[in-house]
């Protein structure tokens, strides 16, 4: 018996070496699926004697592969100098059945964390593997950095890494997972292969610079040189400008000549129906005017847009008189008829 402290405590340490069997030798291999040992009734009787720290735990050793790992106590039923283990302990200790193993008694601190790795993908692909790893965890007591856990579920088992371990004070060997909320994080399975690394994704700043650049980037595809000595097209020449002469009356007065000497259009003009009113005396034959679209004669020349006087309207007969009169003047100061010199042949 030695003695030992914990948490400020003295507490007493129960050490014995015992032949270790797995759970098929004795016909409970439930044990296969927890943390859990069965020990001899006398170490029962030996503990209860000393002070210890509960619940039980435990620290089982191979002195020589230098393995170590820790683990619950299920009952006290096996037989004296013999311990069952779980299977899977025996195999991480490197233990063949009966080999000589040290069991001692430990005090660990409550977990608050663990990090685990799963040995096969399909345990992630489970409908919902905390539920499942939470309800197999209550077979265990404590947990181990670096031990491999068998979790059996849907009559398969999987193989379970403790990758790390952590108490409220930091990283440690061991804790103890008894009553206490613990928080777990799974690391990606072993037989996954690792993703591809991708590139780092670029900013919306230099996507739009490379944009840009490739919009400024001139174009070569499909485009034909154009030669620098190729003289310019040569201008057609614009055609002589039409019936620019000189217009003459029928009468001998005066006509109206093109001043800007532009070409008539020869779109066809809309015809003006003669009016009803009665030429005055003053105008006569002279009151005949020559519409800028044709010879018109024996009335009063219509402007475009002007609305025509009926007879009767006040200002009608007045107006026509008043500008055949002015006509007339413009004209004989222009141009006299028979105005010569008479000579005689005698």
């Amino acid at each position: 018996m030695m003695n030992n402290f914990f948490q400020g405590q003295r507490i007493d340490v129960f050490k014995r070496p015992y032949r270790v069997y797995t759970g098929a030798f004795c016909g409970k291999p439930q044990i296969d699926e927890g943390g859990k040992i069965i020990l001899p009734s006398s170490a029962l009787d030996e503990l209860a004697r000393l002070n210890i720290v509960y619940p039980m735990l435990f620290k089982i050793s191979n002195s020589k592969k230098k393995k170590a790992t820790h683990c619950g106590v299920l009952e006290f039923s096996a037989e004296e100098g013999r311990a069952y283990i779980p299977f899977w302990m025996q195999e991480y200790l490197q233990l063949s059945p009966g080999s000589l193993v040290n069991v001692e008694s430990v005090a660990l601190p409550k977990g608050t964390f663990v990090k685990i790795r799963p040995q096969q993908k399909a345990f992630i692909e489970i409908s919902d593997p905390k539920a499942v790893l939470e309800k197999q965890l209550r077979n265990f007591s404590c947990l181990s950095r670096g031990d491999t856990i068998i979790i059996a579920y849907n009559n398969k088992q999987f193989f379970i890494d403790i990758v790390a371990v952590a108490s409220a004070s930091g990283d440690c060997e061991a804790v103890s997972i008894v009553e206490t909320d613990v928080k777990v994080e799974f690391e990606r399975p072993a037989d996954m292969p690792p993703s591809p690394v991708n590139p780092i994704t670029p900013s919306a700043d230099e996507l739009f610079k490379v944009n840009n650049n490739i919009i400024k980037q001139p174009t070569t595809t499909n485009i034909t040189p154009t030669p620098t000595n190729v003289p310019p097209p040569k201008e057609e020449p614009k055609e002589p400008p039409k019936f620019v002469g000189v217009g003459r009356r029928l009468d001998g007065k005066g006509g109206s000549s093109s001043s800007n000497n532009t070409p008539t259009s020869t779109t066809p003009t809309k015809t003006t129906t003669p009016t009803t009113s009665t030429p005055t005396a003053a105008s006569g034959a002279s009151g005949t005017n020559l519409n800028t679209s044709g010879l018109v004669l024996g009335r009063k020349r219509k402007t475009y847009g002007e609305e025509e006087k009926k007879p009767g309207q006040p200002g009608a007969s007045t107006a026509t008189t008043t500008a055949t009169a002015t006509t007339d003047k413009k004209d004989e100061s222009k141009f006299k008829a028979f105005a010569g010199q008479g000579r005689s042949l005698k």
